[in-house]
């Protein structure tokens, strides 16, 4: 049978990094076996789910290029599938019709918490010994099995298991009609024939029950899938102020990613200037392994990918190695490859494809070493496209009366050299300097300062090859009116 496993997001929020990696694990997992990757947006929980989330999750998808096989298909369209799923299990004895309004479920749970019970339905509707009242309209719930377990092998985990009496006999179709997430998840895997499901692991109970209802839908030849579920990602804790938090012994806590402590829009990455190959290595090796490797690319890992490599364990979110990796795929991608990122960071951004437009090939080379992201690299090379705004406050820093004249005799050299080569300049900058009895950095400061605004940048006197001889005077008779 062929391998058909699916990315299901929800559009309650964006596309975060455990999401991103559930879906980079379940394609690679699909074409490694020549399967198919589908996508399946689980839209039915009303209450939560926005239409504005659906576009930034498929943009997000694209962007990491981790593409669909076919048409992506939206789990709210499918209700009539969902409830005729619902009906089969209530004709079979599967499920039953469950009375109980909100004030009595409310009230079952309160007294069996006073009595130091952990609050469980009580399966009053199960069985029932009176007719239903007439002005209630009912859910429907599954009719666990009482006994024994229910038992599958994890892709990742191994063997699991739950005692059935763990159990509540959940509800699959709401008062109002809605199907339930289990329900709908079950029906669906089985109506598009999924064969392996890939998931975090704060789905696991769902899976129990989801196995539950394979089985009382199940047909010839219509098993339940397998099932993989993915450790969850932690990140360091931190405090209101973004400061880490340390336990007794000094160590720094983890938790689970969330909001507040990295679990951010996917699309942010790629506005922050990170690479979709660079970010997809971090995800996978977040959760998998392969010997000792740490870098390499998606064909690579396609390769190489078997989900009995991946951890069980969870994994802990390091933003600076996430940098560092970053750092490695730009140094290896050629300059189209990084002129297409860049532009990809900010669509529509007028300012951002004018600067991947006109910035060189040979300016680029010159700032990448300092650049761990895109949008460091355009903010370490912006002064080659557009002289530094007129504030002279680090002009001043850096140029005062004992060394003015040395700097005005620097230009002069500089005007005058026969050859505007790197080695020329700082040839140029060396004598001058040795002339005026200072150190280097009192006539490379104010230069950089006025070539390019910044303390800090690659060699000044590459800086100013690149600039050119005239653009370098220019710039640097700015000093006349600091």
């Amino acid at each position: 049978m062929k391998v058909r496993a699916r990315f299901a997001p929800s559009p309650t929020g964006y596309l975060h990094l455990g999401g991103a990696r559930t879906a980079l694990f379940c394609r690679a997992w699909a074409k490694r076996q020549n399967g198919e990757f589908l996508l399946r947006i689980e839209d039915t929980d009303a209450a939560r789910s926005r239409e504005e989330f659906v576009a930034p999750i498929l943009s997000a998808l694209e962007w990491l290029e981790l593409q669909w096989d076919g048409d992506a298909v939206f789990q709210s369209a499918r209700r009539e599938l969902h409830l005729q799923a619902a009906t089969r299990l209530l004709d079979s004895g599967a499920a039953y019709r469950c009375y109980c309004g909100p004030d009595e479920l409310a009230k079952m749970r309160e007294e069996q918490v006073a009595r130091g019970e952990n609050p469980k339905y009580d399966r009053r509707w199960r069985d029932p010994q009176t007719p239903p009242p007439r002005n209630i309209a009912p859910a429907i719930r599954f009719k666990t099995p009482l006994e024994g377990q229910t038992k599958f092998r994890d892709l990742v985990k191994g063997e699991m298991a739950v005692e059935n009496a763990e159990l509540d006999d959940f509800v699959i179709v709401r008062a109002d009609g809605t199907p339930t997430y289990n329900l709908a998840c079950a029906a669906d895997d089985a109506d598009m024939r999924i064969t392996d499901v890939i998931r975090g692991d704060d789905h696991v109970m769902n899976t129990f029950k989801q196995i539950l209802i394979h089985r009382a839908l199940a047909e010839k030849n219509n098993a339940a899938p397998k099932f993989a579920h993915l450790p969850m990602i932690l990140n360091a804790a931190a405090d209101e102020s973004g400061n880490p938090v340390k336990g007794a012994d000094g160590e720094i806590k983890y938790e689970r990613m969330s909001k507040r402590n990295g679990a951010v829009d996917v699309n942010f990455y790629r506005e922050a200037g990170f690479l979709p190959s660079a970010l997809l290595n971090y995800l996978a090796r977040l959760s998998w392994s392969h010997g000792d490797d740490e870098k390499f690319n998606m064909e690579e890992f396609g390769r190489k990918f078997d989900l009995s490599n991946a951890q069980k364990s969870p994994a802990r979110f390091d933003l600076e190695k996430l940098r560092w990796l970053n750092r490695e795929h730009m140094r290896d991608a050629d300059w189209k490859t990084l002129r297409l990122a860049g532009r990809a960071m900010l669509p529509g951004d007028l300012h951002n494809e004018s600067f991947w437009s006109e910035i060189r090939d040979s300016d680029l080379a010159l700032t990448l070493p300092r650049a761990s992201t895109l949008a460091e690299l355009r903010k370490e090379s912006e002064f080659f496209i557009a002289r530094p705004p007129g504030d002279f406050g680090l002009l001043r820093e850096h140029l005062g009366e004992d060394n003015q004249a040395a700097f005005n005799d620097l230009r002069a050299a500089l005007a005058a050299l026969p050859e505007w080569r790197a080695e020329a300049i700082k040839s140029a900058m060396n004598n001058a300097a040795k002339r005026a009895g200072l150190k280097f950095p009192r006539l490379g400061m104010p230069m950089r300062a006025l070539l390019t605004g910044a303390a800090e940048s690659p060699d000044i006197a590459q800086t100013a090859e690149a600039l050119g001889r005239e653009e370098t005077l220019e710039r640097l008779s700015a000093c006349e009116t600091a």
